[in-house]
């Protein structure tokens, strides 16, 4: 059962994967969602490069990092298939069908790709880092104090972890990753000095 009280006191929120397959319904690409030990199988079909291409891989997730301002999540890919239709067209599908694509190293081929977004701020191996504070709805001007109440946020409770339980993602969770000093600090950058520089300049945006 998710999120019981013993589970709560043991810093560990559940959320059901029901709910996130909820969200995804109105994504372009048809995915699912399912366990796979303490990994996610994320599988589906996209079409890239013109041609239709069937996909599964196993995900973890590594907990929450923060290194200065960045909140980084570490995605690596485990077990990664791919396969097109016989009749599919273009270099992809022509790659796919002859097994020239490495998929144990998805890092290193989205490394090789050019103008990657902002919030990959690494791509090596099997793993994919993202910076979470970079996702563009995060830096729309109008979610800027959101933004800025995430990063203080982060400072007080963290994830240390993240693991799938049955049919659940489980997120165990850390108080305090930076100490007292660190939520101070960062309260103090992201909140405080902001708005004393909004009332010096007589800006109430």
């Amino acid at each position: 059962m998710s999120n019981t009280p013993c589970a709560l006191l043991r810093g560990e929120v559940r959320v059901p994967l029901a709910r996130i397959r909820r969200a995804l319904r109105s994504a372009p690409a048809d995915l699912e969602l399912l366990p796979s030990g303490e990994r996610l199988r994320v599988q589906g079909t996209v079409t890239a490069l013109g041609a239709p291409v069937t996909f599964s891989t196993d995900v973890e997730l590594a907990g929450l990092e923060a290194r200065g301002r960045a909140r980084l999540l570490t995605l690596r890919f485990y077990d990664t298939r791919a396969q097109v239709p016989d009749d599919a067209p273009g270099p992809l599908a022509k790659t796919l069908r002859a097994g020239q694509l490495d998929l144990t190293r998805v890092g290193d081929r989205v490394a090789a790709q050019l103008g990657l977004p902002a919030f990959i701020v690494s791509a090596k191996g099997n793993a994919i880092t993202l910076d979470l504070l970079q996702l563009p709805w995060l830096l729309a001007p109008e979610r800027a104090l959101l933004t800025r109440g995430l990063v203080v946020g982060t400072r007080a409770l963290t994830v240390r972890r993240i693991r799938v339980v049955a049919d659940s993602i489980a997120l165990q969770l850390s108080a305090l990753p930076g100490g007292l000093r660190g939520l101070t600090q960062t309260a103090v950058a992201e909140l405080v000095l902001p708005g004393l520089s909004r009332w010096a300049t007589g800006d109430g945006a």
